[in-house]
């Protein structure tokens, strides 16, 4: 597996207003700077408050499996529904 610095970001992590940001590169290439990360499934920001970002981002994701189920289940059988959503769609909000 051969190592992809373009894929690499580098975020800095403080509750200072005024943040330095110190280039860092690897295999001489440098690596960007960003605001909020990926990191797992969870969205990391680089001030140390709650993300809206993460929250939009969840709820977003949550109502798309919805709308996938509401499209491709059309199903009468309100048991078969309900245990779709608690399978699919609330272990995202969880």
């Amino acid at each position: 597996m051969e190592f992809q610095p373009d894929k690499c970001e580098v975020i800095t992590i403080s509750r200072k207003r005024n943040l330095e940001q110190y280039p860092y590169t690897v295999n001489s290439h440098q690596l960007k700077h960003v605001d909020v990360a990926k990191y797992l499934g969870v969205q990391i920001s680089h001030d140390t408050g709650p993300s809206i970002l993460s929250i939009d981002y969840i709820t977003s994701k949550a109502n798309s499996t919805l709308g996938f189920l509401r499209c491709n289940i059309n199903i009468s059988n309100p048991q078969i529904k309900e245990h779709s959503y608690k399978t699919l769609v609330r272990p995202i909000l969880e």
